[in-house]
């Protein structure tokens, strides 16, 4: 690689992704990339975390410090989904709650008002 673009940062984010598991695995860690920039000379990640293998990410423990009034454990119906709570983000003020469905894994933005309503103890 002479310069930075984007396919060599695509490319360079996948060997990332590819090859330091394993490494962070030998040791009981794991990491978390967040987003890139780049410009002809160097890339870089607005976030690089490295935690304990079994860690919580930022979401679950935000959604368990400060969502005791909820029942956390539920698994609730909505339009046919079976969800689960899996996240809490308090500076997404319109859908701060991330669901995701049982079957399909495929995880949804939800309201502070919906989720209060069928996740309430």
């Amino acid at each position: 690689m002479k310069s930075m673009n984007l396919e060599n940062c695509k490319k360079v984010r996948e060997i990332l992704e590819n090859e330091l598991p394993a490494i962070f695995e030998q040791h009981g860690l794991k990491f978390e990339l967040g987003n890139a920039s780049y410009d002809s000379n160097y890339m870089k990640f607005s976030n690089f975390r490295i935690m304990p293998k079994d860690a919580l990410s930022e979401e679950e423990s935000l959604l368990i410090k400060y969502n005791n009034h909820l029942d956390l454990n539920k698994v609730a119906r909505d339009n046919g989904r079976r969800i689960k709570l899996i996240g809490y983000k308090p500076r997404r003020s319109k859908f701060p709650y991330l669901v995701v469905d049982i079957n399909t894994n495929k995880q949804y933005k939800y309201t502070r008002e919906y989720v209060e309503r069928i996740f309430a103890k």
